[in-house]
């Protein structure tokens, strides 16, 4: 961590829950890690308070555990939080991308064919990292095309602990070409106007479907 951020008054709650989120997603911070009140507020510049309001906020997206006098942790992914939340994200991500099908515009399809074009440029430099950063981006997009805001943020909740780097890269490392691939036939669907728009909702939650033995499978063999 430096101690270079800056910070404004509005909001500095959520700015502060935004910087321990990606720093907890990118890896920067470890499942495990234990988040020390006096160093946050020496590196915010700011009182407990805050600090003490983002851990709330992050407890409730399920990133991190606050034992009550010992301190505040960040979550381990376990193999119950794998079988209780994909089929729940299996579903609901292929509502939302029929939805997003059924109402997308051409400027929102050439942002998500943008970031693809970033995927695939990760893809082909076997960069894991970016290749994560941009897959991220893609589903938030698409998500975000559906309109549905209570779908949004009740996607927004389910998936943060699976866009973990440490959780996702383990599945990228082993089959990084294949998920790209069912990206590509993906935006093949989304950009083919004839197609039904139920097909691209099975296409959707069956590709997250297929996803969880492996997730599983590393947890099993001790590998998070």
């Amino acid at each position: 961590m430096n101690n270079n951020q800056q910070f404004k008054p509005i909001g500095l709650v959520d700015q502060i829950s935004e910087w321990l989120t990606n720093a907890i997603l990118d890896g920067t911070i470890k499942e495990g890690d234990r988040l020390i009140e006096t160093r946050l507020q020496e590196l915010f510049g700011v009182s407990r308070s805050p600090i003490r309001e983002a851990f709330r906020e992050l407890n409730k997206m399920g990133l991190v555990v606050i034992k009550p006098r010992i301190g505040t942790f960040v979550k381990r992914i376990t193999r119950n939080d794998i079988e209780e939340q994909f089929p729940i994200r299996a579903v609901l991500e292929g509502i939302a991308a029929r939805l997003a099908f059924e109402r997308m515009k051409d400027g929102e399809l050439d942002k998500i064919e943008k970031t693809f074009k970033k995927m695939k440029e990760a893809a082909e430099g076997n960069d894991i990292k970016g290749y994560w950063k941009y897959h991220h981006i893609f589903h938030d997009q698409l998500i975000d095309v559906s309109k549905n805001s209570m779908l949004i943020d009740i996607l927004q909740q389910i998936r943060i602990q699976h866009l973990m780097f440490k959780v996702a890269s383990l599945y990228y490392k082993e089959d990084l070409q294949g998920s790209f691939e069912l990206h590509r036939k993906m935006l093949v669907l989304l950009k083919d106007r004839k197609t039904d728009p139920r097909y691209v909702e099975d296409f959707v939650r069956n590709h997250i479907e297929k996803a969880r033995p492996r997730f599983l499978q590393y947890i099993d063999e001790d590998l998070f």
